[in-house]
């Protein structure tokens, strides 16, 4: 009796530990802003677990796969599948599936093929959701358990938590970039994966082009909408001072009356490089910053974030030839400040959540005081 009574209670106990928190209304309550995870391997280790913690980060847009159009099996198919291999930490975080579909998939793809598509794709979030319980509870929590509990009583505790955390997935969320002449095979989709998966809500990204041309482009059928305040200029033209973020350009696209859906908002957090060879482009150097080690040694500053190629050189497999123009593209802080100012006065009171795109840690870490303060200031909005 004894004995049963001491395993309902670490159940009872963990069950609380894992409680689902609060977050309906148009009111930021994280204590710290959420994250994209946006990588094919998830290898979130200790380091990763402190530094979430110190942020107070509880919610993590995991990326499962991308689904694009293959023009040899004729149909849509997932790729870049998410390996999972540690999640330290991630029993106390809430976690949003989050699946990129190509806008060419609903291009080619037929009316009557996306219910099954639809089916697909909550089949594939479901059996990777499988798999991060398993990474989650399997390995992490055997340590901590006591040692006088038998192999079946950790089974019983692994199999609470798991039900318990699984509560923690409400949401799934779809990111694409449809456009007019897509949207409403889009949509459609949307409709079919809410059939698919009754146990979550539905979500969509928003680009900001999609939020003030909302009478051609349409409402999405979804519950809320990610509103992604970056990528706002196209890399390929040289003329552009900063394809990332632009507070300018943020502020032409946030018009119009108030959004008919519940939003949240997403940040940059990333940079590259925009290169090009006479004015031409040639494609974009990832992560790439003035304060990227090594740099100083082929690249010389022009003028503003534009530095001109010294010497031939190779950058992973790219080869930067003497004299082509590099122009670095970021969040820098002056535009991070300016959007933000933009956003609190177009979106006043009607952000419910802040995540920052995306989890790199060695970044995340140099930039921890001013995401805080963006987060912070946003929270107050």
């Amino acid at each position: 009796m004894l004995h049963k009574i001491r395993l309902v209670s670490i159940l009872w106990i963990a069950s609380i530990a894992l409680a689902l928190p609060s977050c309906q209304g148009q009111v930021i309550k994280e204590a710290g802003p959420a994250f994209y995870y946006w990588k094919t391997t998830l290898q979130f280790d200790t380091t990763d677990a402190g530094l979430a913690d110190q942020m107070r980060s509880q919610h993590f847009y995991l990326r499962y796969f991308d689904v694009d159009w293959s023009a040899g099996y004729t149909s849509a198919v997932p790729t870049g599948v998410l390996e999972i291999r540690s999640a330290q930490g991630w029993d106390k975080k809430t976690v949003t599936p989050t699946v990129y579909i190509t806008n060419r998939t609903f291009t080619q793809i037929k009316e009557q093929d996306i219910p099954v598509l639809a089916s697909k794709v909550a089949r594939k979030i479901a059996q990777i959701n499988e798999d991060l319980e398993g990474t989650v509870f399997n390995y992490s929590f055997y340590d901590h358990f006591p040692e006088r509990l038998t192999w079946e009583e950790r089974s019983d505790i692994i199999d609470s938590l798991k039900r318990n955390w699984s509560k923690k997935i409400v949401e799934i969320q779809i990111d694409c970039d449809w456009t007019l002449s897509t949207r409403d095979k889009y949509f459609s989709f949307l409709k079919f994966l809410q059939e698919s998966a009754p146990d979550f809500a539905i979500s969509s990204t928003l680009r900001l082009h999609q939020y003030r041309d909302r009478a051609t482009m349409g409402v999405p059928p979804v519950k809320k909408v990610m509103l992604m305040c970056y990528n706002t200029g196209d890399p390929k033209k040289a003329s552009e001072t900063n394809a990332i973020l632009d507070a300018s350009v943020v502020k032409q696209y946030l018009k119009g009356k108030k959004y008919p859906l519940e939003m949240e908002v997403a940040l940059p957090q990333f940079n590259w490089g925009a290169w090009y060879r006479a004015g031409v482009f040639q494609g974009l150097l990832r992560d790439l910053s003035p304060e990227t080690p090594g740099t100083e040694t082929y690249l010389q500053k022009e003028q503003d974030n534009q530095y001109r190629v010294k010497q031939d050189t190779v950058i992973r497999q790219d080869y930067l030839r003497e004299g082509d123009l590099i122009r670095m593209d970021g969040s820098t802080p002056e535009q991070m400040q300016e959007t933000l100012k933009v956003i609190k006065e177009k979106l006043r009171g009607r952000i419910s959540k802040v995540a920052f795109f995306d989890w790199e840690y060695r970044k995340i870490k140099e930039n921890q005081a001013s995401l805080q303060a963006y987060f912070n200031g946003l929270k107050k909005n």
